[in-house]
């Protein structure tokens, strides 16, 4: 009997390797990874597809995105931890958060209850004040952008 046959491993650089597609956008993808040195802990890695060479604009915008992004430091904004450009592959990597999006949470549990609203209304506006104290104004605030870490206890 035959094994079903695996997809070939994706590197990126040499300290990374692509895993699963998780997500995708208008000018990249974002996937699940991990480290060549750590291989049991999950990255998130937003790679470019779109070839900087057809738009001026393109590379110009993901490296400011990588720079913006590594101005802010709070444990409710996803963390930056890399940024990989190997021939025409440019990636961000970044911590990955596990637990969906709110988005999907609401489509699936329904509205939230006032007290975990309010509460999940807090943890946002840290996350958001970090943003604003680095120069940044988000403009993109929205279910589908905001991650949900559940945490040990089981709780965003």
């Amino acid at each position: 009997m035959n094994e079903p046959s695996r997809p070939e491993v994706r590197r990126l650089g040499s300290s990374y390797v692509l895993d699963t597609r998780i997500g995708s956008g208008a000018q990249g993808e974002v996937w699940r990874a991990h480290s060549v040195d750590a291989p049991h802990e999950p990255l998130a890695v937003k790679l470019l597809t779109t070839n900087p060479a057809d738009d001026d604009h393109v590379l110009e915008r993901f490296l400011k995105e990588r720079s913006t992004l590594m101005r802010v430091s709070s444990p409710y904004v996803v963390g930056v931890r890399d940024m990989v450009i190997e021939g025409t592959s440019f990636a961000i990597v970044m911590d990955f958060v596990d637990g969906g999006d709110l988005r999907e949470l609401l489509a699936a549990s329904g509205p939230l209850r006032p007290a975990e609203l309010c509460r999940m209304g807090a943890l946002m506006a840290r996350g958001l004040m970090a943003v604003h104290d680095a120069g940044i104004v988000h403009r993109d605030l929205k279910p589908a952008n905001v991650l949900i870490d559940w945490g040990p206890q089981g709780r965003p």
